[in-house]
């Protein structure tokens, strides 16, 4: 983050990739700040906008060797986050139909390095 930014960014030339609720990843579209600013959302990327300038911040007044120690604890997050993505077992499975009487299966899913209190 420290070569994105030597000063806090202007978020009026950046857009955003968004992912949009409800739909998959495939959905995700770039948008300007000023697109986003009418929607339900926009809290969410105030509060993403605020979180990078806080980390810009918190990058100007420490050592390089306090930001390393807070990138590798970052990173080591982001892998606990990857790993818990990861199924680890299917505990049940169901055919169910919805209201229109569509049929989907449905799985109890174990992720790994979760509980089995934390299966969905």
């Amino acid at each position: 983050m420290s070569h994105l930014f030597d000063s806090e960014p202007d978020w009026n030339e950046m857009e955003f990739l968004i992912k949009w609720k409800g739909q998959s990843h495939l959905h995700c579209q770039w948008k300007s700040f000023a697109e986003l600013q009418n929607l339900s959302g926009f809290k969410k990327v105030l509060n993403y906008a605020k979180k990078v300038v806080e980390d810009v911040r918190f990058r100007k007044m420490v050592s390089r060797e306090e930001i390393e120690l807070n990138d590798v604890s970052k990173e080591m997050d982001l892998d606990i986050i990857k790993q818990n993505s990861q199924v680890e077992r299917i505990i049940a499975d169901r055919i169910s139909k919805d209201s229109s009487g569509n049929v989907t299966q449905e799985y109890l899913v174990k992720w790994k390095g979760l509980s089995y209190a934390e299966a969905t």
